[in-house]
């Protein structure tokens, strides 16, 4: 019996360490998030969920500062301001861009960085030690909280072991099958942006259709 008990309380200290080490993590990472201004980071999405406000596989961009961020694809461009959202789809010969207030979830279906900075959603479940990329990262597992108000089951975030910069995040919601995949390279910081950068120019889209959701 008091084998047992032993065995008990160890494991009752193990599980402790380790989702403070998990939250530890996750609280290094949104510290670092929110601290580098002018971000800029190439993007590889993989989209397998029933939401086509994404392609299903595409390359681009994204430029944030803040709440506020530019996302860039071959034939879809996104601006958020950090309360207006504009997101251009088409080609030259159609194009719409809808104007919208978008939810959390739908900010995050479109930029998962965003995500990260709701730090009452997540419970940091896991941590593990792998390699991503050829450098040591971190595999962090997130578990919705609450009510899940964002829409979200469960993330996976891959983090660079010295930096805790995300390197790629995986998103699995709960009101589809399927996944989000967007792996980041080339993140840098520093880069100069004005407020203009997130609002989109309607300007130079003098024949898109628009369509309001406000």
């Amino acid at each position: 019996m008091k084998k047992v008990s032993l065995f008990l309380t160890m494991l009752l200290v193990f599980t402790g360490i380790s989702a403070q080490t998990a939250q530890s993590v996750l609280d290094k990472t949104i510290t670092k998030l929110e601290s580098d201004f002018g971000i800029e980071t190439k993007v590889q999405i993989k989209n397998t969920t029933q939401f086509d406000i994404l392609p299903a596989n595409a390359s681009g961009t994204i430029r944030m500062n803040g709440a506020m961020y530019r996302l860039t694809l071959p034939d879809m461009r996104v601006w958020f301001d950090g309360q207006t959202q504009w997101a251009l789809t088409g080609d030259e010969d159609f194009q719409e861009i809808y104007i919208s207030t978008p939810s959390s979830s739908e900010i995050a279906q479109l930029n998962p960085f965003q995500m990260l900075r709701d730090r009452s959603s997540f419970k940091a479940s896991q941590v593990k030690s792998t390699t991503y990329d050829g450098k040591n990262a971190q595999a962090l597992t997130l578990t919705a909280t609450g009510a899940a108000n964002m829409g979200l089951s469960q993330v996976t975030v891959t983090i660079d072991a010295q930096t805790f910069r995300p390197m790629a995040i995986d998103v699995e919601f709960t009101n589809t099958s399927g996944r989000l995949s967007v792996v980041m390279t080339d993140y840098r910081t520093g880069i100069e942006t004005k407020a203009n950068d997130f609002r989109c120019p309607l300007s130079e889209y003098k024949e898109a259709d628009i369509i309001d959701l406000r």
